[in-house]
């Protein structure tokens, strides 16, 4: 509901059909980002339901003008950064291994979580505005469906029959995995977790080379 009423701070602003002088120093697509950087870092520190066009813009130094040029909503500039940082996710966690074998299957857990926390924090905190947002309840899903089918493609290539429920299954010892490292920050049990995930694969991958050759 927050995040609907900031999206009436528009109307305060500049027309938006030009971009603010000065502005023309950076390329079109970098200032974007920037702005989605900003957005993601803001509310990774204070929390979804804090965040506001003013502060969205100070944290990227940016007048209100050239962030409502690129983003006419704040429910539109939400939505950006949540795929911004799926995709940030689905890049560096590796869920889609190389080759067949399970040990390099989501091999990029700990550096993923490591290399950019605000990502991961920033997804969370869509997620639970989304027990309240319908707009948000919509992108959650579609999160979901892009994790399992990323998952369900990595069983695929590691030669797992990749049916639903083994990539529901899968999927969520993922998250489960990547909540405890973001919260407690121990590499340690992470990489352990992940180990024994592996090694559930390789049991699933040895079971269906059995199923295939009957």
């Amino acid at each position: 509901a927050s995040a609907r009423a900031d999206a009436g701070a528009v109307l305060e602003m500049t027309d938006p059909s030009e971009p603010p002088a000065g502005s023309e120093a950076l390329r079109y697509g970098s200032r974007r980002q920037a702005l989605i950087d900003a957005m993601i870092r803001v509310t990774a520190r204070d929390g979804l339901r804090k965040v506001t066009y003013r502060s969205v813009a100070a944290e990227a130094g940016v007048s209100h003008g050239l962030l409502f040029y690129h983003f006419s909503s704040l429910d539109t500039l939400i939505l950006e950064a949540f795929d911004d940082c799926i995709q940030h996710s689905m890049r560096t966690i590796n869920f889609v291994a190389e080759d067949e074998d399970p040990t390099r299957f989501a091999d990029g857990i700990i550096y993923s979580l490591n290399t950019n926390p605000d990502s991961m924090e920033y997804q969370y905190q869509v997620l639970l505005e989304s027990r309240r947002n319908s707009m948000l309840t919509a992108a959650v899903d579609l999160m979901f469906v892009r994790y399992r089918r990323a998952v369900g493609m990595g069983l695929a290539n590691m030669n797992i029959v990749p049916d639903s429920s083994v990539s529901s299954y899968v999927f969520s010892i993922i998250e489960g995995i990547v909540l405890h490292q973001h919260v407690e920050n121990n590499p340690a049990i992470a990489e352990s977790s992940v180990q024994l995930l592996r090694m559930t694969l390789n049991t699933l991958r040895q079971e269906s080379q059995k199923g295939a050759s009957t």
